[in-house]
């Protein structure tokens, strides 16, 4: 069961408030959130939201091309990248400092892919963030916010292409034509209504 705090001023030494505050050592040693909330409500960050807050701070100064895992070198910054000439991508080390890397490596060999090791920098990584949920909001716009804030969310439902798709239920639902890469919906009144092999050929 988990251990109720008081409402006591900071700081408090009842015993109930020092366990509490014990497992909030663990949580903000060991958990993955970037954040935590105290005993009275605040929030603070976690040592991986620390991680994170510095990862930004160092990608707004930029990276530091160092080499490449073919010709080998030593990584002391947290900022300083490796060019992977195999697969033409960049790489940072995520784990502890000074690195060294052998001549003729490559990022698995050198010791892996992923958190704690060597974290992509390139644009695979970029493509992937931007195609994931939430890359709608990594894209500014001509009006000063992002795709997700300054568009909103289409009222139709995408039903399939012209040709591939027999009827569609609603004037809700809009069909696709791969000749003008559109989307068109109907101008049919009753539903079901029949869907034409083109968007002129009805």
């Amino acid at each position: 069961m988990t251990t109720q705090p008081t409402q006591n001023p900071v700081p408090s030494e009842l015993p109930r408030d020092l366990k509490f505050n014990a497992g909030k050592i663990d949580e903000f040693v060991t958990s993955l959130a970037f954040r935590y909330q105290d005993r009275l409500g605040g929030e603070h960050y976690t040592l991986e939201g620390l991680r994170d807050l510095a990862q930004q701070a160092i990608a707004q100064y930029g990276w530091i091309p160092i080499g490449t895992f073919q010709d080998g070198a030593t990584i002391s910054l947290p900022n300083q990248i490796l060019l992977d000439n195999a697969g033409k991508e960049s790489y940072r080390w995520d784990g502890r400092l000074p690195k060294e890397v052998a001549s003729n490596s490559t990022p698995a060999s050198a010791g892996g892919v992923g958190s704690g090791a060597w974290i992509s920098v390139g644009s695979s990584a970029l493509r992937d963030e931007l195609a994931s949920a939430g890359g709608d909001k990594l894209i500014g716009t001509s009006f000063g916010g992002t795709v997700y804030s300054d568009y909103a969310k289409s009222q139709y439902v995408k039903s399939g292409t012209f040709g591939a798709i027999a009827t569609i239920p609603s004037a809700r639902h809009a069909v696709f034509n791969t000749a003008d890469f559109m989307w068109y919906v109907p101008a049919a009144t009753s539903f079901p209504a029949s869907v034409p092999s083109a968007p002129d050929s009805a």
